[in-house]
């Protein structure tokens, strides 16, 4: 017998919207599933980009990474430079998270250091990254168009049903899943992401460039935040850019939308009318994208909402990013992207006095 949901209706025409029918017809392979794509909005809704999630997100819906690769010709993006404008670039490194050496952090052993002794940051990272770092890289890039093009050959295997019309009926369907892009920041064209290991964004004053081997394409920003604190009510859920706006060229809008479904798989009633577990959903839900919406705010140079003003302000006075549940930007991710803006805090952990200067000069020698 099979679990709820038994209908499911997709509304959208782009990538979110094939990827959740997808996922929700592997999770639940004898429900009926239904895209509606209405033929007049924008087919590939991301920027051709995403982050080391979509790895994950790939072996959850069965699609081989090679074939992947092969078929958008993906690459890993292993640098990245930002500037904001009227500021110096900054380069960041990816950690996947901050090594330690003697027991000791190293962020706090640079921390310890005086300025005219503190090297960049940047060099530090790309010191101490591991073959893990440089082979995840910051995700990655492909053709968004062949993407699309190959999920579509996906559903169809998987006996997805494409009307072309506008969207579901609610009453029709156990479940409506609303993936339509509500926003549009730019039309790119595949060969800015296609090549190449290097990616360069300026941002700032409202206007961003992407620059590859290709050229460049710039855009206008787009606002920021979150569309409600309750993206799952009723029998309808919203993903990705119906539930949220934020940025598309670094990876992190896509890979919400598939953290999004994931989660509502994960969540999923036994039975219509629970409310348990779309209560507990949309607790999730609105933490994780309220600290993305900061996220890209603080990179844009906004000020920070609440949550991210809490977390500068323990990271200013302890070195250290506090545990969050599910947060998307980890920890490392987070102390990283701060120190290479500059960011130094105000006092490094106590564990950096159990270090004499020898094994401070030693452990920083290869930098």
């Amino acid at each position: 017998m099979i679990r709820f949901p038994e209908t499911v209706g997709v509304n959208g025409n782009g990538l979110a919207a094939y990827l959740s029918a997808i996922a929700v017809k592997r999770a639940f392979p004898t429900a009926e599933v239904r895209i509606f794509a209405a033929a007049n909005e924008t087919a590939a809704e991301f920027a051709g980009a995403a982050t080391p999630f979509i790895r994950y997100f790939h072996r959850q819906i069965g699609l081989d990474e090679r074939v992947f690769s092969k078929r958008t010709n993906a690459h890993i993006a292993h640098r990245c430079v930002w500037q904001r404008v009227g500021s110096d670039p900054v380069e960041v490194h990816p950690l996947s998270t901050i090594p330690y050496r003697e027991g000791v952090a190293i962020h706090q052993i640079w921390c310890s250091l005086d300025a005219v002794r503190r090297p960049e940051w940047s060099k530090v990272a790309r010191g101490f990254q591991t073959d893990f770092d440089r082979a995840e890289g910051h995700g990655t890039r492909f053709d968004p168009n062949a993407y699309l093009q190959l999920l579509a050959e996906m559903a169809a295997h998987l006996k997805i049903e494409v009307r072309r019309e506008e969207q579901a009926e609610p009453s029709a369907f156990d479940l409506i899943i609303d993936a339509r892009a509500t926003v549009s920041d730019s039309t790119w064209s595949a060969d800015t992401v296609t090549s190449g290991d290097s990616d360069h964004v300026l941002i700032g004053n409202g206007k961003a460039t992407w620059a590859s081997v290709h050229g460049a394409v710039q855009f206008d920003a787009v606002p920021n935040g979150r569309f409600s604190a309750s993206p799952w009510s009723g029998n309808c859920l919203r993903i990705g850019q119906a539930a949220m706006a934020i940025e598309t060229f670094d990876g992190q809008a896509l890979c919400a939308a598939m953290a999004d479904i994931l989660r509502a798989i994960s969540l999923m009633p036994a039975k219509p009318g629970s409310q348990t577990e779309i209560a507990e959903y949309n607790r999730r839900t609105h933490s994780i994208h309220a600290m993305l919406a900061d996220w890209h705010a603080f990179k844009w140079g906004d000020s920070p909402g609440q949550g991210l003003r809490h977390l500068l302000q323990q990271f200013e006075h302890r070195g250290r990013i506090p545990f969050r549940d599910e947060d998307p930007v980890s920890a490392a991710e987070w102390a990283n992207w701060l120190l290479s803006t500059g960011f130094v805090p105000a006092h490094a952990d106590a564990s950096v006095s159990s270090l004499s200067s020898t094994q401070i000069s030693d452990i920083l020698r290869t930098v």
